[in-house]
């Protein structure tokens, strides 16, 4: 026999478990919908080369790091290849002033030099232990892809302008411009599509640009006057900068499908993305209405982040100003303050 609670508690538990099932699955759901950025995160100080600052530049998906940093008394300024934990000096000569920006998977480098200390910068291409500058007047290199082709920009346009150029085997070619004089290409996927920044007719505005089957293509912009391209996945993805409307504030963009779209700021009123990773991971910098110092950024699910919020940069006692790189395991690059010094470091999920 059953009293009248016993059946009031079994019915109420029948009807208590669909709601149960129904609160689980939510916060299940909840759970897998939390942005890859709410990881346990890793931050390693890259240390310098002597001196007293370092900023990391490029990543490959081999987890090594390149970028430039103060030799010993801050004599000078050398580009750097961070790999299992040292810090290696590439530097051409102890007096020169280089800096490595980008790094492909077969642990080729480029970036840029000047030649035994003077003022013409040259664009370099590092391999097996050899610093070659490319043969043109000035220039830096800022991309390299797997298959080894260099971009960048270089004073090489009919009247010494700067313009953007490819570089593969041994040849450098001009890309042109979207009607302007100038020009200048920043990254390079491993389908040979290039994006960048050129002047327009009258040199008055610049916008962001793809090139592509010997085609340079207009992204336009966010409404204000000016774009430019940083970043390019294999997927075609291009993440950069653009103006808003009245020119009053600049937002980082994500362009894909033939739209560029507004990925916002951090709060304030400036925002520039700088890479992107298959996966669709962006890094860039942007400030907060109460403060105009940059800070680095993850834009991750549709969802842009502060990476100084992550608890592992926080108890560290690091002010992350600058992300310049991340690869397809989602490692940062970057620069910060940590102890009053400006040092490169790795942001490992």
């Amino acid at each position: 026999m059953k009293f009248p609670f016993q059946i009031s508690c079994e019915v109420q538990a029948r009807s208590i478990q669909p709601r149960l099932f129904i609160f689980v699955l939510r916060a299940l759901l909840t759970v897998l919908s939390i942005p890859s950025f709410a990881a346990t995160w890793t931050i390693t100080d890259l240390g310098t080369l002597g001196g007293t600052f370092s900023e990391a530049h490029g990543i490959n998906n081999l987890g090594q790091i390149v970028g430039f940093s103060g030799t010993k008394g801050d004599h000078a300024q050398h580009a750097f290849r961070y790999k299992n934990g040292a810090m290696i000096d590439l530097s051409n000569s102890a007096v020169a002033v280089n800096s490595a920006i980008d790094i492909n998977e077969t642990g080729q480098i480029v970036g840029y030099t000047a030649a035994f200390g003077g003022d013409r910068l040259l664009p370099f291409l590092y391999q097996d232990g050899v610093m070659t500058t490319l043969n043109v007047l000035s220039g830096r290199a800022w991309s390299i892809n797997d298959a080894g082709a260099v971009v960048g920009e270089a004073l090489i346009g009919p009247n010494s302008e700067t313009r953007a150029f490819l570089y593969k085997g041994s040849a450098i070619k001009e890309l042109g411009t979207l009607g302007g004089a100038t020009s200048g290409a920043t990254a390079i996927n491993n389908d040979g599509q290039i994006v960048g920044v050129s002047a327009l007719h009258g040199d008055s505005n610049s916008h962001a640009f793809l090139y592509v089957k010997d085609r340079m293509i207009d992204l336009g912009t966010l409404g204000g006057s000016y774009s430019s391209a940083f970043g390019i996945n294999d997927k075609g993805e291009i993440v950069g900068e653009s103006a808003m409307k009245d020119n009053n504030a600049s937002h980082a963009f994500l362009y894909s499908g033939n739209r560029m779209r507004d990925i916002g700021t951090l709060g304030g009123s400036i925002a520039r993305a700088f890479a992107i990773n298959n996966a669709g991971q962006v890094v860039g910098i942007s400030n907060i209405p109460t403060d105009s110092r940059t800070r680095a950024f993850l834009y991750s699910d549709g969802a842009m982040i502060d990476l100084n919020s992550l608890p592992s940069v926080k108890k560290a006692g690091w002010f992350l100003s600058n992300a310049f790189a991340i690869n397809s395991a989602g490692q940062i690059v970057g620069s910060g303050n940590i102890n009053g010094f400006e040092h490169a470091f790795l942001l490992t999920p």
